[in-house]
């Protein structure tokens, strides 16, 4: 009985294998880089008309062979010319469902709240109705959709590969506000010619109020109330760019007008047509006519972040505590207009102050330095702190790739090794997916959907994976260099692209282009379960099947041992 395998059954929907090969078509592959390109790097550094057009431009020319893929197999194959109707039905609802969405607002709203719903955030559809420029792209896909080969070729390998990086750039996109906690640099006061404002340094967690409520308990003695209230108190003397720092105790605000964290605008005190609103973690606007008309005037996407909030650890400090709990707001919190420099002063919490020049109209975020933090805004786009943010992640990666490399031991010896390797290596991929799913939100401070114990599961599939799967994986790379070296390099290249791709959205989540950590999560299990596939496809066709077990004089010679090999088609 012939086998019936993953490409035969592709192979059986000829439309569904055109929609593959049109997807790897060289312009295909292009389009998409692009879209990643411009969504998660250029839009973001560079943004700006062309941006916008480029990213709907390169989505729509190779949209409809995603839609393909669906519609190849909701239309029965019975049907007369079925690759052609499948082509046309997916080309013309791609560009009716783009056109009616960037126009028609009922359509909008609806196609918002479906990717809202899909994705968990609203993503970047925007009604523009100049975005109906980019619908020639339709054309050159169409013209890819035809060129294609259409019966006489299997679907490629690298076509899971592809699709699974579609799918990352049509989803992953602009994103949600994050949110930090009330505390940090809160409020911001005018003391006659200079700037002040105060905060605390230690977590909340590290007090305790005592009977009375004067005094706090010292953490690292619990039975002793002797630790006087420390206020950290900065001034700026030019208008919020630079900030000196003191500890005082029992510090006293002197009389001093001070910014209001319910209000969310501001003015000039000596012009009041110069007027300052924002929109927390999303923009500040200026008016010059006494709030008739709004300009933007700087976009906080630095803020649209949800790495952020893992990244900086204080705001892990800040939970509940004995029944107070710390609720989350985004910066600015509040802010001022100084008096001397005319400068706009804002307190941006844990990411320290955000200040607009007057004399120039150039925006600063100005770090503060404290005792024993620094209040600032963090540089993500840094790769040196790649170890620190992704630690688990990078973990995880290098587990997969030598399971990878394990398993492809196991196939090589399939007819020979025992139950128990096997046994031991299934246990092995299961502690590793329950590590994944379970464990690793957990890691982020997210809490996850399944309603199961994650980390009394955590803490059993964490030995399973480290004592069984890595010893396993080490006898395999020994067997893999002493008896199969022909091999090696093909093992080796499938274990580095498939940790690649778990590792790939993680990176545009720390840089804060893929925003809920959850969806980088589930990005990277999709391109991860399209690695393996393309893997074991490409495997299966270069590794050598034992066909009887191996002698103790077999494993001492590697040359004798290749000789007993054949290869299965």
């Amino acid at each position: 009985m012939p086998k019936y395998d993953l490409m035969t059954f592709m192979r059986s929907n000829r439309a569904f294998n055109r929609a593959i090969h049109s997807l790897t078509h060289p312009l295909s592959i292009l389009a998409i880089g692009l879209l990643l390109f411009n969504d998660h790097w250029l839009r973001w550094n560079h943004p700006s008309w062309l941006t916008g057009k480029l990213g709907d431009f390169t989505w729509l020319l190779f949209a409809p062979f995603v839609a393909a893929l669906v519609f190849a197999w909701l239309i029965p194959r019975r049907v007369n010319q079925h690759e052609q109707i499948v082509g046309r039905v997916s080309f013309m609802t791609t560009g009716l469902w783009f056109g009616l969405a960037k126009t028609v607002p009922a359509v909008h709203t609806l196609t918002s709240i479906a990717w809202e719903t899909l994705i968990g955030w609203q993503g970047s559809l925007r009604m523009d109705a100049s975005d109906l420029l980019t619908l020639p792209a339709l054309l050159i896909g169409w013209l890819i959709w035809q060129s294609t080969t259409r019966q006489s070729r299997s679907p490629r390998l690298a076509g899971s590969v592809i699709l699974a990086f579609a799918l990352v750039a049509t989803l992953a996109s602009d994103g949600p506000i994050y949110y930090w906690s009330a505390s940090g640099i809160v409020r911001i006061c005018q003391v006659g010619s200079s700037l002040m404002t105060t905060t605390d340094d230690r977590p909340l967690a590290e007090y305790k109020p005592s009977a009375d409520g004067e005094t706090y308990a010292n953490p690292e003695a619990p039975d002793s109330y002797n630790i006087t209230p420390q206020s950290n108190v900065f001034t700026s003397e030019d208008g919020g760019l630079t900030w000196a720092y003191r500890l005082e105790e029992n510090f006293v605000l002197p009389e001093a007008a001070c910014s209001d964290v319910q209000s969310d605008h501001v003015s000039d005190p000596s012009n009041d047509r110069i007027q300052y609103r924002w929109q927390a973690g999303e923009s500040i606007e200026r008016s010059t006519d006494g709030g008739a008309t709004w300009t933007l005037d700087y976009a906080l996407t630095e803020l649209q972040q949800d790495v952020r909030r893992y990244y900086n650890h204080y705001s892990n400090d800040y939970g509940s505590y004995d029944g107070y709990t710390r609720t989350f707001i985004p910066g600015p919190v509040s802010g001022l207009v100084d008096q001397t420099t005319g400068n706009l002063v804002l307190a941006m919490s844990w990411d320290g102050v955000l200040v607009r020049n007057a004399a120039d109209g150039m925006w600063h975020w100005v770090t503060l330095v404290g005792l024993e933090n620094e209040y600032a805004l963090a540089n993500l786009h840094d790769f040196s702190l790649i170890t620190q943010i992704l630690f688990f992640e990078l973990w995880l990666a290098g587990a997969i790739a030598f399971l990878v490399v394990t398993t492809s031991t196991v196939y090589i010896r399939q007819k020979s090794i025992g139950r128990i390797r096997k046994a031991l290596l299934i246990i092995g991929w299961v502690a590793w997916f329950i590590l994944t799913i379970v464990l690793l939100p957990g890691s982020k401070g997210k809490s996850t959907t399944l309603d199961i114990p994650w980390a009394e599961l955590g803490l059993v599939s964490l030995p399973l994976l480290v004592f069984l799967a890595l010893p396993l994986s080490v006898l395999a790379v020994w067997d893999i260099a002493r008896n199969f070296r022909s091999v090696w390099k093909p093992i080796a290249g499938v274990a580095v692209v498939v940790a690649a791709l778990f590792l790939f959205p993680f990176i545009p989540w720390m840089l804060g282009t893929i925003p809920p950590y959850t969806t980088a999560l589930v990005f990277a299990l999709v391109l991860l379960g399209a690695g393996l596939v393309w893997g074991y496809q490409y495997l299966r066709t270069v590794l050598p099947l034992l066909e009887k077990p191996k002698t103790a004089d077999d494993l001492t010679d590697s040359d004798d041992s290749e000789q007993s090999l054949t290869v299965e088609g």
